[in-house]
């Protein structure tokens, strides 16, 4: 409550710009280089892009930390960004599996999922 309103900008753009559009080019590559199958949607595209892009972001967030000269850079290396790298698993973890369950049971609710990509005729 003692922050800058410029503070939310900028959290949101990372947070959900950043956040959306790594997910979705990742995505995106996958999709352009690997077989259309169930399992690498669910492992390679839910499990690994929501780990790396949980990491990217949290390396961002401590960069523009370090940049605006909120807190020290080595702080930051060993007490902040571990623990992004740790939850980083954590996240993925539940993604996919969540991802997983909207797959199975409300597949329409899954805005990158199309049945005829990846379960015709397999």
């Amino acid at each position: 409550g003692h922050s800058a309103p410029v503070n939310l900008v900028v959290t949101s753009l990372i947070n959900a710009y950043l956040s959306v559009s790594i997910c979705y080019l990742f995505f995106l590559v996958i999709e352009a280089f690997m077989p259309r199958h169930l399992f690498i949607y669910l492992f390679l595209s839910a499990f690994f892009g929501s780990a790396i892009n949980f990491i990217i972001v949290g390396t961002v967030s401590a960069l523009l930390l370090a940049i605006f000269g909120a807190y020290d850079w080595h702080m930051l290396v060993y007490e902040f960004l571990p623990y992004y790298y740790l939850l980083g698993f954590a996240e993925a973890f539940i993604t996919c599996g969540l991802i997983t369950v909207f797959v199975v049971y409300r597949p329409k609710w899954v805005f990158s999922f199309r049945d005829e990509r990846y379960l015709k005729g397999k």
